[in-house]
C-alpha cells in the first residue's frame, strides 16, 4: 500500500511543491520525494490551503489545486501499483512525474501503402468533396492496384519519386491513356501526397526534378509536365 503527500520545502516566498510517496515492501518503509510543476506560495500552503475560509476567490483557488494534486496523485499510485516494488527509486519516480507533465505522444497509425492511403483520404475528406471527386479517386486507386501488377511491387507514399515517375509514365503511355488524363491524376496523386505530410506520414518534400515526359502520338510526340514538389 502506498500513499502521497505533498510539502513545501524552500525557503522562497513561492515555490514548486514536492511530492513524498510513501510506501512499505518487505517490511521495511520508503520514502521518495521529487520536486513536481505545482507551484504556490508559502503563505497559500502554511495558511490556506487547508483553511475554512469564507473567501470565494481562496475558496476557488483551493480547490483547483487539490483537484490538480488529487490528479497527480493518482497518477503517481496508478504507475506504482503497476510496477514490480523492487525497481521503485527516487529515479522512478523522477521519470513517471516527468512523464505526467510531459505524456508521450502516441502516433496514429495511417496506412502507408498508396492505394490503402486513398481508401483513408476518401473516408477523411467524404463531407468535404463531391461525389464526383470520390468516383476519380476510386479510379485512381483501381488504376494504382493494375500499376501494382504492372511493375510488380506495392507502390507507397515515399516512393512518389524518380522511379515512379518512370513506371507511372510506363504504365499510362502503354495503356493510351491521354495527357490530360495523366496530368489530372498526377495532380491528384499529388494532393493525396500533400494530405500525406499533414499527417506526418512523410516528413520530407516529395520532390521529382524532372519534368514528367508522357508520348502522346504514334510518332513518339513528347508533351512535358511540370515537375511536381508535395
Amino acid at each position: 500500500m502506498a500513499s502521497i503527500n505533498f510539502l513545501y520545502r524552500s525557503t522562497k516566498d513561492e515555490a514548486s511543491l514536492t511530492l513524498r510517496l510513501l510506501y512499505r515492501y518487505n517490511g521495511e518503509d520508503y520514502v521518495l520525494g521529487v520536486r513536481t510543476k505545482e507551484k504556490v506560495s508559502k503563505t497559500y500552503w502554511n495558511k490556506q490551503h487547508n483553511s475554512k475560509t469564507r473567501d470565494a476567490s481562496i475558496q476557488n483557488k483551493i480547490a483547483t489545486i487539490k483537484k490538480d494534486l488529487s490528479k497527480l496523485s493518482k497518477y503517481v499510485i496508478d504507475k506504482f501499483e503497476n510496477t514490480n516494488p523492487e525497481i521503485i527509486s527516487k529515479n522512478w519516480l523522477t521519470r513517471i512525474v516527468d512523464l505526467y507533465y510531459n505524456p508521450k505522444v502516441v502516433k496514429k497509425e495511417y496506412p502507408l501503402n498508396m492505394i490503402s492511403f486513398i481508401d483513408l483520404y476518401i473516408d477523411k475528406r467524404r463531407n468535404e468533396v463531391t461525389k464526383s471527386s470520390i468516383v476519380k479517386f476510386n479510379v485512381i486507386k483501381h488504376k494504382m492496384e493494375r500499376l501494382e501488377k504492372y511493375i510488380g511491387r506495392e507502390v507507397y507514399i515515399a516512393d512518389i519519386n524518380e522511379e515512379f515517375k518512370t513506371d507511372f509514365e510506363d504504365f499510362y503511355n502503354e495503356h493510351n491513356y491521354s495527357q490530360n488524363t495523366m496530368h489530372r491524376e498526377l495532380g491528384i496523386i499529388k494532393t493525396f501526397c500533400k494530405y500525406a505530410k499533414s499527417l506526418g506520414i512523410v516528413e520530407n518534400p516529395v520532390k521529382v526534378n524532372h519534368p514528367f515526359r508522357f508520348k502522346v502520338s504514334s510518332v513518339n510526340e513528347v508533351v512535358k509536365i511540370d515537375s511536381f514538389v508535395v
